[in-house]
């Protein structure tokens, strides 16, 4: 096949296309102000012994002028008249104070008073290890035997008056209890929260 030569050399030969040049406007200088020079000292001259000096001028103070220059009325209460006497730093010391224990102190019932006070369900379980052990030794004279038959009888009862009834005729009377001795307090006490 023929090559169209004319036509690669006419490519070839053409001039390139000019470049388009975009003008760029010149950075601005920077610019600074000019310094002025110090100024130069002036020597201290003092003034003339012959002329008087004038002292400054003092600013005038502002007097307390009241708004009446008369006595109030007879009659017309006052503020002065309505205002109590200060106390003196002793006489306010020595007015007894409430202290830190008073305040904090409050009528509480303890732990244990409420726990007293609290219905048993059964005498058994209610008494305590060493409530038990007391019992047994002051009050059944070392008969753990007598103690449970006891203890059992008495959870066998509806109401309160029926083994206040046993407790008196069975126990009282056949062991020997006192009434003022604490033991026996405590039981009866036991006794009381079962029916309670």
């Amino acid at each position: 096949m023929p090559v169209n030569m004319n036509y690669s050399r006419d490519a070839q030969a053409a001039p390139p296309e000019p470049k388009q040049t975009i003008p760029v406007a010149p950075e601005p200088a920077l610019v600074t102000p000019p310094v002025p020079p110090p100024p130069v000292p002036q020597p201290y001259t003092p003034p003339p012994a012959n002329v008087p000096q004038q002292p400054e001028p003092q600013p005038e103070h502002k007097r307390y002028m009241p708004a009446f220059d008369h006595e109030p009325a007879p009659g017309i209460p006052t503020l002065g008249q309505h205002q109590q006497p200060k106390k003196e730093v002793n006489e306010a010391v020595s007015q007894p104070k409430e202290s830190l224990n008073d305040k904090l102190k409050q009528p509480k019932k303890e732990v244990a008073h409420i726990l007293k006070e609290t219905p048993i369900k059964d005498l058994r379980k209610g008494i305590g290890i060493n409530d038990r052990f007391s019992f047994v030794n002051e009050l059944f004279r070392g008969d753990d035997v007598m103690y449970e038959r006891s203890i059992k009888t008495i959870n066998g009862f509806h109401i309160l008056s029926e083994a206040e009834y046993w407790i008196n005729r069975e126990l009282k009377v056949k062991l020997g209890w006192n009434d003022t001795n604490e033991t026996v307090q405590h039981f009866y006490q036991l006794v009381r929260r079962r029916f309670s």
